[in-house]
Order: structure tokens, then sequence, then C-alpha cells
């Protein structure tokens, strides 16, 4: 049976959630018991930030893939780890250069395995974060197209943390613009902005699994 806390939290988000918006479980340095008890509750996208990570839960994915779940990838993605990325996830939501895309397009065609992106915006143009510029969008479109196995589905971001609702507009007109299907945006403290402003999908992680208890992981991580 899965947690009452876990099931209790998605039942409570999917009140506030209109049935069209995607829920992604967000499993970062969550144990194989929650992503098993987030899965029983019908959540059937989950994503993680770490290849290592996920080398790690790797069978219970595995598993979970087998009764539908989608893993993608939410977080940095290194260019010396394109090749298990593709082994591992179904979705690459953070490509964020056209270095990456490339490794990975030539990896998803090597492997034969069907590969959905979306193309990270750094909105608020933060230099201490990743994602491209609007401006590049065009660019990055025209290189997809050469990778057969590689299927774009959208835009991704992490806006700045003040103006969200500014953010969140001009996010709202880039997926107008090149009709995108996904806009994987919003997390457990502003998902209803997000939602307000045309996302698609919200990614949750602590409003799902409560706070980290950072001991339990370490031990989990350490078996």
């Amino acid at each position: 049976m899965p947690s009452k806390s876990i099931c209790q939290n998605i039942k409570e988000i999917r009140k506030n959630v209109p049935t069209s918006i995607i829920i992604l479980a967000a499993t970062k340095d969550r144990t194989v018991l929650e992503i098993q008890d987030a899965s029983a509750a019908g959540i059937m996208h989950m994503g993680e930030n770490y290849v290592q990570e996920t080398e790690k839960k790797s069978d219970t994915f595995t598993k979970l893939k087998k009764r539908g779940l989608t893993l993608h990838c939410i977080g940095h993605l290194q260019s010396n780890k394109a090749k298990k990325a593709v082994e591992l996830f179904d979705v690459i939501q953070t490509v964020d250069s056209r270095s990456l895309l490339q490794l990975l397009g030539k990896e998803s065609n090597h492997q034969q395995k069907r590969l959905q992106i979306l193309i990270q915006i750094n909105i608020g143009n933060e230099p201490q974060k990743a994602g491209c510029t609007k401006e590049e969008i065009p660019l990055f479109l025209e290189e997809i197209i050469k990778y057969p196995n590689m299927e774009w589905k959208g835009f991704m971001c992490i806006p700045p943390s003040i103006d969200q609702e500014l953010y969140f507009k001009q996010m709202k007109l880039l997926k107008d613009m090149y009709h995108a299907e996904i806009l994987s945006m919003g997390m457990t403290h502003d998902y209803p902005l997000a939602i307000k402003y045309g996302s698609t999908m919200i990614r949750i992680g602590e409003g799902i699994f409560g706070r980290r208890q950072l001991a339990k992981v370490k031990i989990d991580k350490n078996k």
C-alpha cells in the first residue's frame, strides 16, 4: 500500500490541477520506497536530476516503465553523460546547448532509441542558470530535424524567483509561437501560477514527498 502521506499529497494536488496537466514527481534524493508509493498513487511521470543517482534506482524505474512510467531528466546534463542518459531516460527536458543536442541526437541514432526532448529556456537570462535564449530557439529546431530518432516536444524553464508572472507570460508566448505540445513550468511553490499561464507539466518534489530526510537519503544512497 502507498504511504498515506504521499497518497494524500497527490490527491490534494490533483484537486487543484486540471486533468490535462501532467504531474511529474521530482524524485531526486527520494528513496525507492517513496518512488514506488508515488507510482502506486497514480503518478506516471517522474524526473531525476543526476545520471549517477538514476543508475542506482534503475531496477525500480525499469519495473515501473513496464507499467507505463515515463522517466524524465530534469537536471543539468553534462556532455560526458549523454550516452548513459539516452539509455536511462525517455525524455530529456534540459537540452540547453546545441552541442548537447547534437550528442543526444547522435546517441539516440546509435542506440536506435526514440528520444523526446525539451529545449530549456533561460527565460530570465540569468548567468548562473543553464538554458538557451529565446533568439536561439530556431537554431535548435533546425538542428533537431537532422536526427530521426529525436522528437522535440516543447520547452522547459526555471524562471527567476522574482517577477515570475512576467516570465511565465513570456513562456506562454513562446509555447504558442512555436506550437509546442509541452511546457514544463512550475514547481511545488509556484505551480498554480504556472498553470494559469499555460504550463502543461508541473514538476513537484516536496509537495508530493514532503521535506527530504537527508540522513535517510544518504544511507539509502550508500547501499
